[in-house]
């Protein structure tokens, strides 16, 4: 008997063809046999409690007629997509009930181009039952279930095809039986039109032994809903309906009560960002059940349970409190459904909860919603909890907290639980495998030796042939006998083989799940951890400086302070404020006028201290050059008046040139003046330390480098004092730095350029003129209104210094790392402060001993990283700090050196290559495996633009860069520039190239040259030009 209940009772699946209906045939419903039986007349008293819907017990999109009969849905501004629903306040706990329902209409919904996803079932009824606390959208959750009016059974999100679809054609019946001792007990059923279109289908375990309510839901439709008790369409059999069902049997849910003073409440939990908002709303919904939430969060659950597809799927949220929709659906992503709720709210008759975090704590926000609910019909509280939790919520968070630990703990034992199903599948398959190659092996062996017998028989068969009949007979007796010996031996010794015993499968051990517990750093924890925030970083930022917390002049009619009381509030919610000022960013900072004019001054002066440096260089180099040249002549006299050779003395010349002439990094002029010895903060003028010096004659690109990080980091830290407006920001947090960096020097700041890791480190390179003090907040000792600069120089030579001798005493810690990030020499708050200015002068007349190139010739350009790298990569340029404070390309070597450059007569040499505003020289090829230099022309007062390239010549060495050329160009006539000539090139001197000579002029701006790798000849650089950063003219 009791399998047979269970074979009627069993849920239905999915309809499936049978092997004698075809592929072809349709699929034909049978019609289910009934065996539900008359039902007894009710003995005693029945239930006299109307069967309705109260206000609590259904969404905000329903809206009932008078009697409570007729339900219909908002179809307008974007809520006709949600799913309206509505549970009665009887429910059945035993017994045989049903109730009808009768869709009076279909409603158009929206258009066909505007449905995505599930959005294109413009129509859905549910009806079914579930208990008293489940969702208000029937089937959404495992405590409901319904038939759709797609013919689906639902339960849990879940759907099974059970029966056809059904409209508005008839009235529709749902049965409940809970009658014990029944055949169809704990099912329900649905009837069309009194006839049965569905199977009697078991209720889920979850719903047995409780009180089940009727519940209906639906979009895009209007319902009449009758609960007796007489019936629209009476079944086949006799039963009664829930209006008039046995008192015993039912069981009446509780209306909330009436608000006292006729008011309902209106609440506002204020809660800090991340401190227990959303864990607090649940909390007090599930002490409240009358309110009604409303926020960002319920309207994306209320889509998720209406089975409304998001493409990102539901667990992406950017936010808790403002989560982001984007279903791909107008009204719904563009903020009109948020809009029609907040305008039907006001109208209807029930307590709502408020819950909005950032909206909640900003005085104008939550005016601004309390101003929509009446004063007249709404009591308006605030419920502030701040500061530490009460004793029951820190339980509540430690039984969330170990009950998504254990979640993730069952987790990870599902998986190693399949981990080792899989594993043992393989070594089962594996010994199979062996067993079956075993038993083919012996089954080879047995064949094997039937054949060698048979072979046997038959060979003694052919030596007894010749023999008589009798000797014949008797021997093949023998042989008989000895066969069927040997035989009875072998099957001996074969039964005395022992058979392999069969290993025994362990059986699979189904060990529960390890309990977990929470240690001591959890149970000390006051809210949940989550991965989603409640705030953006961006909207934190942004409005957490106007948080306030609520006060009655703002029309509330009550503040509870939940947690602690309002002065322990009070001076909790200023020390959080407080302290997310000194780490937050201030996302609207705008750079004032004093940062602006601070830092054109100082471009102004680091140009000038620049200049001044340079022609400091240049003219020690003409006065090293002087004194080497009048050295020479006078050693040339000498040599004459003893008769020497003139071979000789060019001999000797070169080799007193090698000994004296100093490079350009080393050029220095020789004087008994100790510049180490100089005390940095007692010089008044630094630009004129001593003759032909200024403080930073020995600088090399990153002390420019480093010049200008101390002014960067100096004016950060004054300006956005100024800039800030605000006492309580005492200044700019450590990890910080880049975003304030950015916005006030429109360039990013990458630590990694300067070669450390973290902010701290790269302080600490500058730490004399800026610190991190407490609270990791970065300060300055310097003064914020100074008249000059001087100071960073004197702090960067100080330190250059303590460097230095650092270094010198074997300490290599201390020793720079900058990365090519950083552009060599000087970067400015606009690329560079201060212009360039560099002059290119020659002179030189007729034949005779013409030079190379100017003494003084130097042209400030700048490589870029990428041109740099790739050079390097090329062996094409390579570069090297000196002793004098420059950058040496050890490819550089003196035209003076390549004699064969240009050839006699003054034809232009091979391979010369112009572009726009350029003009380059190539070696001929007799010079083809040597470097090569290349020097560009502009015209003079004007800009030259262009692409210059250098064309392959027959050598391995060439290459062909490409870059742009923009020179602006401001000087006496046109730029210097190779002239024809006729005389050969003579040794380095004060001349030009060739007879022709070099027309006087000058440039300013950033020119691009490139050098061919080759070894550096040290004691000719200074002679071809003066060097700032990888740079040669």
């Amino acid at each position: 008997m009791a399998e047979e209940k269970k074979q009627k009772t069993e849920e239905i699946p999915a309809e499936k063809k049978t092997e004698e209906d075809g592929a072809d045939k349709p699929h034909k419903v049978e019609p289910p046999v009934e065996h539900e039986k008359d039902a007894a007349p009710i003995k005693g008293a029945t239930n006299k409690e109307p069967v309705q819907f109260y206000t609590e017990d259904t969404t905000l999109n329903l809206l009932p007629s008078t009697n409570g009969k007729l339900l219909m849905s908002l179809n307008e501004g974007g809520i006709q997509h949600l799913l309206a629903g509505a549970r009665a306040n009887v429910g059945v706990k035993k017994g045989r009930y049903f109730f009808e329902v009768k869709i009076v209409e279909m409603v158009p919904g929206h258009s066909h181009q505007e449905a995505v996803g599930s959005l294109r079932a413009q129509h859905i009824v549910r009806l079914g039952f579930s208990t008293a606390q489940s969702s208000l959208i029937l089937g959404s959750s495992a405590d409901g279930v319904a038939f759709e009016s797609d013919g689906s059974f639902v339960h849990n999100k879940l759907k099974i095809p059970t029966t056809a679809r059904f409209g508005p054609e008839a009235p529709l019946g749902v049965l409940l039986n809970l009658e014990e001792g029944s055949e169809n007990y704990n099912t329900i059923s649905l009837f069309k039109a009194g006839r049965r279109i569905s199977k009697p289908i078991a209720l889920p375990e979850a719903l047995k032994g409780k009180t089940l309510f009727p519940h209906v839901s639906f979009k895009n439709a209007s319902l009449h809903v009758n609960f007796g008790s007489d019936p629209l369409a009476p079944l086949p059999f006799t039963c009664h309906m829930i209006q008039g069902a046995a008192k015993a049997d039912t069981e009446v849910a509780k209306a909330a009560p009436a608000p006292k003073d006729g008011k309902y409440e209106l609440a506002f939990p204020v809660l800090l960002p991340d401190e227990g908002s959303f864990a607090w709303a649940d909390k007090f919904l599930e002490k409240n059940p009358n309110f009604s939430e409303l926020s960002d969060r319920a309207i994306l659950d209320w889509a998720d349970r209406s089975s409304i597809v998001r493409p990102r799927g539901y667990g992406v949220k950017v936010s808790n409190d403002k989560p982001e929709y984007s279903f791909q659906v107008r009204e719904l992503d563009d903020g009109s459904i948020q809009k029609s709720i907040y305008a039907l709210a006001p109208t209807l008759e029930r307590n709502f909860l408020i819950m909005e975090v950032k909206g909640n704590l900003v005085k104008e926000e939550r005016s601004k919603v309390a101003a929509k609910f009446p004063s007249s019909r709404f009591k308006k509280t605030a419920y502030v909890a701040v500061g530490e939790p009460s004793k029951d919520f820190k339980q509540t968070v430690q039984k969330i907290t170990l009950a998504a630990k254990q979640e993730a703990s069952d987790k990870r034992h599902a998986a190693k639980k399949e981990a080792d199903k899989k594993k043992r599948a393989v070594l089962k398959m594996q010994k199979e495998k062996e067993k079956r190659k075993k038993a083919a092996e012996k089954l080879r062996a047995k064949n094997l030796a039937a054949a060698k017998k048979k072979m046997q028989a038959v060979q003694a068969a052919k030596a007894a042939a010749g023999k008589e009949k009798e000797e014949k007979d008797k021997e093949e007796e023998k042989t008989g006998d000895a066969e069927e010996k040997k035989e009875e031996e072998d099957e001996k010794i074969e039964a005395s083989e022992p058979e392999e015993e069969e290993a025994v499968e362990e059986p699979e051990v189904d060990e529960p799940a390890p309990q977990v517990e929470l240690d001591d750093e959890e149970k000390k924890l006051w809210f949940v951890k989550s991965d989603v925030k409640d705030l953006t970083p961006v909207v934190l930022s942004a409005n957490f400086a106007n948080f306030s917390l609520p006060t009655k002049e703002e029309g509330f009619d009550a503040i509870n302070f939940e947690w602690a009381k309002e002065p322990k509030c009070q001076e909790y919610f200023k020390s959080w404020i407080t302290s997310r000022k000194l780490t937050m960013r201030m996302d609207g900072l705008v750079p004032g006028e004093w940062a602006k004019e601070r830092i054109s001054s100082f471009g102004k002066a680091v140009g000038q201290w620049r200049a001044k440096t340079s022609q400091a260089k240049k003219a020690a180099v003409a006065s090293k050059a002087k004194t080497i040249s009048a050295k020479v002549e006078k050693k040339e006299e000498a040599k004459k008046e003893d008769g020497e050779e003139v071979k000789e003395e060019k001999e000797e010349e070169a080799k007193e040139m090698e000994t004296e002439d100093a490079p350009a990094d080393e050029a220095e002029e020789e004087s008994d003046f100790d510049f180490s010895s100089i005390d940095v903060f007692g010089l008044e003028d630094i630009l004129d330390v001593a003759k032909n010096m200024t403080l930073m004659k020995d600088w090399l690109s990153e002390d420019w480098t480093l010049l200008n990080l101390r002014f960067e980091l100096w004016l950060l830290v004054r300006a956005f004092a100024k800039d800030a407006k605000d006492p309580e920001r005492i200044g700019i947090h450590i990890d910080n730095l880049p975003f304030y960096y950015q916005k006030y020097f429109g360039k990013p700041l990458n630590v990694r350029d300067y070669g450390v890791q973290k902010n701290s480190d790269l302080i600490a390179l500058v730490n004399d003129a800026i610190f991190v003090g407490t609270n990791s907040v970065l300060q300055t000792m310097l003064a914020q209104d100074m008249e000059t600069f001087t100071v960073f120089a004197k702090l960067t030579e100080q330190a250059r210094r303590f460097r230095k001798t650092k270094i010198e005493s074997g300490d290599l810690t201390v020793k720079l790392q900058f990365g090519s990030g950083l552009q060599q020499g000087f970067r400015g708050a606009k690329r560079s402060f201060g212009q360039a200015m560099t002059q290119a002068k020659g002179k030189g007349r007729g034949k005779g001993r013409p030079g190379v190139l100017a003494r003084a010739t130097a042209l400030k350009t700048t490589l870029k990283p990428s041109l740099t790298q790739r050079l390097s990569q090329q062996s094409a340029v390579k570069v090297m700090p000196t002793k004098a404070g420059v950058l040496t390309p050890k490819s550089l070597v003196p035209l003076a050196h390549r004699r064969n450059l240009a050839q006699k007569g003054g034809s232009q040499p091979q391979g010369a290559m112009t572009g726009k505003g350029t003009q380059f020289r190539a070696p001929t090829a007799a010079i083809a495996q040597r470097p090569m230099m290349m020097r560009p022309r502009a015209k003079g007062a004007q800009k030259g633009g262009g692409n210059f390239g250098m064309q392959q010549q027959q050598q391995p060495t060439m290459m062909q860069p490409q870059q742009q050329y923009n020179a602006k160009s401001a000087g006496k006539g046109k730029a210097p520039r190779p002239q024809k000539g006729a005389g050969k090139i003579g040794k380095l001197g004060k001349g030009t190239w060739g007879s022709g000579g070099m027309q006087k002029g000058k440039e300013s701006g950033e020119v691009w040259l490139i050098l061919l790798s080759h070894e550096v000849v040290k004691r000719h650089s200074s002679d071809c030009c003066t060097l700032e950063g990888p740079m040669c003219m």
